[in-house]
């Protein structure tokens, strides 16, 4: 469809379909690291959670998923350009001013989520932003991020039952854009693959 795409009778060039999935590739790489990696520890600061989860993937993997990507939040925060003149919760904002969405807070705001601070893998609704909030800037790889996962978290728990994350060997990043992990120790009894 991107290929076969015109814009203004133009096709798209073989460099911007490029520049596109080359922005798909790396934009997906940290954050969705960072939401796998920042659900890990989770699970194992909630081993109730965790146990749950496991005992039925697919009936929690939807909400267990977004309630990871809400809690972790993994892009802290981003900048815009006011294209107009508008106004905001009172607050007058003149065209070409910048503004900053912390999606970080957002995520937590009393005023959509009940308990924001509690991580809840059956979270239903789960209004948050954690793929961008909707609109023009919405994440455009929110379906490879969910399968990716998906299929992460079944394997995980299907092939290593006895996983321990070291939480004390933990080392988050704590990025000023990008949430996530430099280091999640774990131990695991190693399964022998039939060939």
């Amino acid at each position: 469809m991107m290929i076969a795409a015109e814009v203004d009778g133009q096709q798209l060039r073989d460099y911007d379909v490029g520049i596109y999935f080359q922005l798909m590739i790396t934009a997906g790489i940290d954050t969705t690291a960072s939401s796998l990696g920042q659900g890990m520890s989770f699970l194992a600061r909630h081993p109730d959670q965790w146990r749950c989860w496991r005992e039925d993937y697919d009936g929690l993997a939807a909400t267990a998923m977004e309630e990871i990507v809400r809690y972790a939040t993994p892009v802290v925060h981003f900048g815009r350009t006011v294209a107009r003149d508008t106004e905001i919760l009172g607050q007058r904002l003149a065209a070409g001013e910048q503004v900053v969405f912390w999606y970080v807070s957002a995520n937590r705001d009393e005023t959509v989520f009940d308990n924001p601070q509690s991580f809840d893998i059956r979270r239903s609704p789960n209004d948050h932003v954690g793929f961008g909030g909707g609109g023009v800037h919405h994440c455009l790889g929110i379906h490879l991020a969910r399968r990716e996962m998906y299929h992460l978290f079944k394997v995980l728990f299907e092939t290593l039952p006895d996983l321990d994350v070291d939480l004390d060997g933990m080392q988050e990043i704590n990025g000023l854009f990008i949430n996530g992990m430099r280091h999640l120790p774990c131990r695991y009894t190693p399964v022998r693959m039939n060939a």
